[in-house]
């Protein structure tokens, strides 16, 4: 419950520095729903990172990003962040040592919209210092409804499972709250996903947060720089090419000698979709 309140401080903090910067806006959230989202870091040592996602959700669009990421990307907008970083990562790292999270740097790197009017989902995320957006269609996801039910954050919920971009989902709906939404890109189904998770349990969301909010602004990230236009597959395998391969791709881009081997290497994980392969 601390763990939400101070969110929703800092969540406050970040929207006026945004508010200052003049960022545009596309839509008023009307509900802000938190999940704690876990995902395996490394299947061979069994790691696993975590990080805090929220789903705005307004009348014509909603919005699914890392408060962490959308936190530091937003701070980074203030011309004294370099001071505000290297105070916040001190104090973490006094506290926690090596182990230290809690300082602004990015986690889950994209930024997922659904646009209720078009149909559509768009995603923003970045590879090697580039920009880009992709498409997807809305709520293209063939639900099989079944009779469990389960409580979660107070709410009875009802299981669906469907398979979707390479992986078998489950989610857990509750139709008391009947918004077709859910945390990334889940939809479709007759009530708010509280909870979600892949059958490997490499993906889990799970609400924490749920609140009605007036004048809390779904920023336009098409207005924060130059998206190149892409296909989602192709960015999936340009960005698992960057990350098995940045070593030797930075080191060629910079012609700068690194002090570790530059070869390619295996990454123990995969994204939210796999069907890039």
């Amino acid at each position: 419950m601390k763990q939400l309140r101070l969110v929703s401080v800092l969540l406050a903090a970040v929207i006026s520095v945004v508010a200052e910067a003049q960022v545009p806006i596309m839509d008023d959230a009307f509900l802000k729903c938190s999940y704690e989202y876990k995902s395996v870091k490394d299947s061979v040592k069994h790691e696993q990172k975590e990080d805090l996602v929220l789903l705005l959700i307004g009348k014509s669009h909603s919005a699914f990003y890392s408060y962490y990421t959308f936190q530091t990307d937003s701070l980074r907008l203030s011309p004294d962040y370099q001071i505000k970083w290297r105070q916040a990562f001190l104090t973490a790292f006094q506290k926690d040592g090596a182990a230290a999270t809690n300082f602004y740097f990015r986690r889950l790197t994209s930024y997922t919209y659904k646009d209720f009017l078009l149909n559509t989902i768009k995603t923003y995320d970045d590879v090697n210092n580039s920009l880009f957006v992709y498409e997807d269609t809305l709520d293209a996801q063939q639900w099989e409804l079944m009779d469990s039910i389960k409580i979660v954050l107070g709410y009875n919920c009802q299981k669906a499972e469907t398979v979707y971009h390479g992986r078998i989902w489950t989610a857990w709906f509750a139709a008391d709250i009947p918004i077709d939404n859910g945390p990334w890109k889940l939809g479709g189904l007759p009530g708010l996903i509280m909870e979600a998770y892949d059958a490997n349990n490499e993906h889990h969301f799970t609400m924490n947060g749920l609140q009605q909010v007036n004048h809390t602004p779904i920023i336009d990230k098409s207005k924060e720089g130059k998206y190149k236009r892409t296909t989602r597959i192709k960015f999936l395998k340009a960005k698992r090419d960057f990350e098995e391969n940045s070593a030797r791709i930075i080191q060629a881009q910079t012609d700068v000698s690194l002090d570790f081997d530059a070869s390619s290497k295996t990454i123990h994980r995969d994204y939210l979709e796999t069907d890039y392969k």
